[in-house]
């Protein structure tokens, strides 16, 4: 009787060790297939999800030229975003504009935001640029006749070379002082279109 014991005892603690050995492989199995789920996820969830930007650039400068040789356009940034194929994000942009190779106009800004179309770097098509934050608008020229225009936002069209805001602007030069609500320039005839709410000191 005392021998059936010893071996009932012997078979159960092999039983056992054989029950926990199978428990300590189910828990592993299940340990590694959760972690390969998990992984699956989120390699799923990382190509799923959309690009923010294909590529930024630091301190660029970009100089533009039409058929003839003569400069259109000089644009610099402290850094720049490709966000997709034509948008671009400009940061502390500045941009010179030029009329036959003479530097005419300038516009700064806080940050751009630049639809290009696929034609732009060929000077065939228009660039649509916002200026937003702190913008900028500034004749070129060493008489004393010079415009500023200040606003928070412009919106200029590279192809026709005209700016327009729709925000109130304050325009300052020799003697001159003006506000408005809107604003359209026509930056190659170097013409100003006050639109609304005009209100300013200009002296004799």
């Amino acid at each position: 009787m005392t021998q059936i014991k010893k071996k009932l005892k012997k078979y159960a603690r092999v039983e056992l060790l054989i029950i926990g050995t199978l428990i300590i492989i189910v828990l592993v199995v299940k340990k590694i297939t959760d972690q390969k789920r998990i992984e699956n996820k989120v390699r799923e969830a990382t190509q799923n999800s959309p690009v923010s930007f294909q590529s930024q650039a630091n301190g660029i400068r970009s100089t533009f030229y039409d058929s003839f040789g003569n400069i259109i356009y000089r644009i610099a940034a402290t850094k720049q975003t490709q966000l997709n194929d034509i948008e671009i994000e400009m940061t502390l942009p500045e941009i010179e504009i030029y009329n036959s190779g003479i530097a005419t106009w300038e516009i700064t800004a806080s940050k751009a935001n630049l639809e290009r179309h696929k034609d732009f770097l060929l000077n065939k098509g228009a660039a649509n640029i916002k200026f937003s934050g702190g913008v900028i608008l500034k004749e070129v020229t060493k008489t004393a006749t010079a415009l500023t225009v200040t606003t928070e936002e412009l919106y200029f069209d590279s192809l026709k070379k005209t700016a327009f805001t729709n925000l109130e602007a304050n325009m300052t030069g020799y003697q001159i002082s003006h506000t408005t609500k809107g604003l359209f320039a026509d930056l190659e005839k170097s013409e100003l279109e006050f639109l609304s709410k005009n209100r300013g000191e200009h002296a004799n």
